[in-house]
């Protein structure tokens, strides 16, 4: 099975029974949501990109081998778009 899938089923496993930490191997039953997650984020929305554009460009100015931050820049981006303000 692909990390990713199974880091986003064991996830949603544990968002949706919180039982000992979710260790009840369930999570193999999330991976079909999980994958479909997954390709629903394929394209990214306008703040996604954005974002990503705005870290790659600090990139340039300060390189880094590793892309992460410009990943992560693009799903924190995705997390926080529309969130209530806390």
């Amino acid at each position: 099975m692909n990390e990713m899938i199974e880091r986003v089923a064991r996830a949603i496993c544990f968002d949706q029974c919180k039982v000992n930490g979710c260790r009840c191997g369930a999570e193999r039953h999330f991976f079909a949501v999980a994958r479909a997650a997954i390709e629903a984020m394929r394209e990214p929305t306008d703040i996604m990109r954005e974002e990503g554009l705005a870290e790659l460009i600090l990139q340039r100015e300060h390189p880094a081998t590793d892309p992460s931050a410009i990943f992560n820049a693009m799903i924190d981006a995705a997390l926080t778009e529309g969130k209530p303000d806390e």
